[in-house]
């Protein structure tokens, strides 16, 4: 399924940031430190498993829970 790391991406940064444009920014930045680039991912980007994998990480970190399915 092609995009799902987007969508991912995207749920993490709506419900951590609460609607905050300097939070997401914020987060943005630290998804980039843990090797992630929020930007370089579209809704028709191909869904690499070990990209998957950090999101999931990613996600602990910041205790969000995310649907992975």
């Amino acid at each position: 399924m092609s995009g799902r790391i987007k969508q991912i991406i995207n749920q993490i940064l709506d419900k951590k940031s609460n609607g905050s444009d300097l939070i997401k920014l914020t987060l943005k930045t630290k998804f980039v430190l843990k090797g992630i680039d929020p930007d370089k991912y579209s809704e028709v980007s191909s869904d690499d498993p070990a990209v998957l994998e950090k999101l999931k990480s990613v996600a602990q970190d910041f205790d969000v829970e995310v649907d992975f399915n």
